[in-house]
């Protein structure tokens, strides 16, 4: 399943990245050397996906 960009500005970007269970969803803030990515990768994504959950993720886009 495809990431979907759910909220963008000058400073971050909220990314939805769909999981298979329904009993949760896990919300992680990216480290400070991470970037946005184009294929809109969120910090934690590839363990999380391996687990099944849904994550929300908050990349900033610089550091604050």
């Amino acid at each position: 399943m495809k990431n979907i960009l759910l909220y963008e500005d000058e400073h971050l970007q909220c990314i939805h990245q769909p999981g298979t269970r329904d009993e949760g969803v896990i919300v992680t803030f990216s480290e400070m050397m991470m970037r946005p990515y184009p294929n809109h990768d969120i910090w934690a994504g590839e363990p999380i996906a391996k687990l099944g959950y849904a994550g929300i993720g908050f990349v900033a886009k610089r550091q604050n």
